[in-house]
């Protein structure tokens, strides 16, 4: 009988002759040899197929923070992130680390301290220097200040710049390139619902307004932002219901006009995400944690490609679910093709202490795709993508037959014997992400791709 084989990155799938690359910050699939790939007949088809690989590392890898911080945003200027120790109240305490290495270790020192205690601001690094934008002087639901603050580590303490034209807290903001920072979003304490976008140019240290920038209906507070380019992408947060929608806005030439357009929701199940981390890095958004609808903390991260204009197959389980981590994640890329998301702590309930600083690194990257079609596919699952029990239908021999599920580092997951007709695999306890269902046994092979995701 004909079998269909589904070959993945040039034989990754061969476990013994596949180095796991958990810990391996420099895999590229492009270097596993192809010798596998020339013992196949019948292949009728050859094409690429992007990878994508994220992985948290455990929560021990990096130092913990001193308290719980949350409503506490961060930024990275060369190799030093920093953030402000803020317990969800007024402080000016900011402290700093050093990225470095990317893969832990280290500690944690003290940075520069804010003029005033703020809560709930952005901070921003453009041109080599910091900026503390908004925040309130008493608590996160107010509607904030319109203070600007600016810190340059070259030397010197923060200077006050000039005010926005609005008071703001529970928003977000970017850079674009060196010049340019856009303030979007906010304030809380009118649900987040306002459509205007305000910028500021470092050059002449003055403010302008987009009025009306934001589709109708797209306002919100405490959502994911980040900037690739020129584009500027919003995901979740609440505007009096939590969100999963996302926009994408395009800067114009001049930096005074944003062009919006609807993108694909967060692919959450659920009904949305508020208090989420957002970042982008190179060509890719990155969303980390948030308040789920109905109640609990995230604990699964998002990818979105801006050159497939489309969310990807890299799910991964973050080791602590967290929310209040809007404008407090953030990122950088090493060599390799390998990127960082930095996540210090976070908020995961009234008395729950969190003091874990959780990094995850990616790669993306492409592969070969190669499959061999047959006259009958023996093999099915779904639903697919899966949410945890997986229905694997199998159509040929009934004895000696085993399911495998393996990850895209070549790794076997979970391996049980299965019968002829339909079997169900719990799979409550594997990771998003993708991964290869393939059974095997008296000669016969058949390989399913198969996307997890909660």
């Amino acid at each position: 009988m004909r079998t269909k084989l589904l070959h993945i990155f040039m034989g990754l799938l061969f476990l013994g002759s596949i180095p796991a690359i958990a810990q391996d910050d420099d895999f590229n699939p492009a270097d596993q040899n192809g010798s596998h790939a020339q013992q196949l007949s019948g292949i009728e088809l050859l094409s690429t197929l992007d990878f994508y690989y994220a992985q948290w590392y455990p929560s021990a890898a990096f130092p913990a923070t001193a308290t719980t911080w949350y409503q506490h945003p961060s930024a990275i200027i060369g190799n030093t992130l920093y953030t402000q120790a803020c317990p969800g109240t007024p402080v000016t305490s900011i402290v700093s680390y050093d990225v470095t290495s990317g893969t832990g270790g280290g500690s944690w020192g003290t940075g520069p301290a804010l003029p005033v205690a703020l809560v709930g601001g952005d901070m921003i690094a453009c041109n080599g220097k910091l900026y503390y934008i908004g925040g309130d002087l008493a608590a996160v639901t107010g509607t904030g200040t319109n203070s600007v603050y600016e810190y340059d580590p070259a030397g010197g303490g923060w200077v006050t710049k000039a005010p926005m034209p609005v008071s703001r807290t529970g928003h977000g903001a970017v850079a674009w390139g060196d010049s340019v920072i856009f303030v979007i979003g906010g304030p809380w304490a009118t649900t987040g619902t306002d459509r205007d976008v305000y910028y500021y140019r470092i050059a002449t240290n003055t403010w302008g307004t987009i009025p009306s920038s934001l589709p109708a209906g797209s306002g919100r507070r405490a959502f994911g932002i980040g900037i690739s380019g020129n584009k500027i992408i919003i995901a979740g947060g609440y505007a009096g219901a939590f969100l999963k929608s996302v926009y994408i806005g395009t800067i114009g030439a001049t930096a005074s006009q944003i062009t919006w357009a609807a993108a694909a929701n967060i692919p959450t199940t659920y009904a949305g995400l508020s208090r989420m981390g957002g970042e982008a890095v190179g060509n890719y958004f990155f969303t980390v944690g948030g308040e789920r609808a109905g109640g609990g903390y995230h604990d699964t991260t998002y990818v979105y490609s801006f050159t497939n204009n489309a969310w990807v197959p890299a799910y991964a389980k973050k080791p602590t679910g967290v929310s209040n981590v809007y404008n407090s994640v953030c990122g950088k890329a090493y060599s390799g093709d390998t990127l960082r998301i930095f996540c210090p702590s976070g908020y995961a309930g009234a008395g729950i202490t969190v003091t874990a600083f959780e990094v995850m690194k990616f790669h993306a990257t492409t592969g070969t795709w190669i499959e061999e079609q047959t006259e009958k596919d023996m093999l099915s699952v779904y639903p697919n993508p899966c949410n945890g029990v997986l229905n694997l239908d199998w159509q040929g021999n009934s004895e000696g037959m085993h399911a495998e599920l393996i990850n895209l580092c070549g790794q076997c997951l979970l391996s049980t014997d299965i019968a002829s007709g339909l079997n169900r695999l719990d799979l409550s306890v594997i990771p998003d992400g993708m991964y290869m269902i393939r059974v095997s046994g008296k000669g016969e092979t058949s390989t399913k791709l198969l996307q997890l995701i909660r």
